[in-house]
């Protein structure tokens, strides 16, 4: 909801309205929860399984603003969509995770998933042993720009130091670019494997 508020108000102005105008942020927070509650279920209604949810804007909060501007409307969504047959992903690839870890973790998503923007040890102790964790190799330094043998070695890092995570998933930290090699492409899902 707030990276949508972000986009309607203007990504650079966001972030100050949130403290000169908290409630028109609000307001267009609410909208955008309504719109994305009843874009969920039109998904839960075709019988997809679930989806990621991402709200990478929001990993630029303050820490103090998260829960306010961010997170209660995630747990909205979550709340009243996410069961046994339907379930959310929560991805969030800013850098101020390590300082709202906490109330990240509480919003109840099956699994949450991190850009390579923080250093996934900081956070891996606080998410709960059966929730899923995802992340966190660069898209565009490591699988665009990277040479294959740079894709496969930055995920067996990342694979060793999350060794003892048993609910870790290697993954890219954000989308990766349309123009990335094929062959670190194939590379990353060998390694992964």
């Amino acid at each position: 909801p707030f990276t949508i508020a972000g986009i309607l108000l203007g990504i650079k102005d966001v972030y100050e309205l949130c403290k000169s105008n908290p409630i028109l942020v609000q307001q267009v927070l609410h909208k955008a929860t309504e719109f994305l509650i009843d874009y969920c279920k039109a998904y839960k209604a075709m019988g997809i399984q679930g989806v990621v949810l991402c709200d990478p804007m929001a990993g630029q909060l303050e820490s103090n603003l998260v829960e306010k501007f961010s997170l209660i409307y995630i747990k909205n969504i979550i709340n009243k969509l996410q069961d046994n047959g339907f379930i959310f992903l929560y991805h969030n690839c800013g850098n101020n995770i390590p300082y709202c870890i906490e109330q990240i973790r509480d919003i109840g998503a099956v699994g949450y998933s991190f850009g390579n923007s923080i250093s996934l040890e900081k956070v891996a102790e606080y998410i709960p042993k059966d929730t899923i964790m995802l992340g966190n190799i660069d898209p565009f330094g490591t699988i665009r720009n990277g040479s294959s043998d740079a894709v496969r070695n930055s995920i067996l890092e990342l694979k060793e130091k999350l060794g003892d995570y048993k609910n870790f998933v290697p993954s890219t930290g954000c989308d990766i670019p349309y123009d990335s090699p094929w062959e670190n492409i194939k590379v990353f899902f060998d390694a992964c494997g």
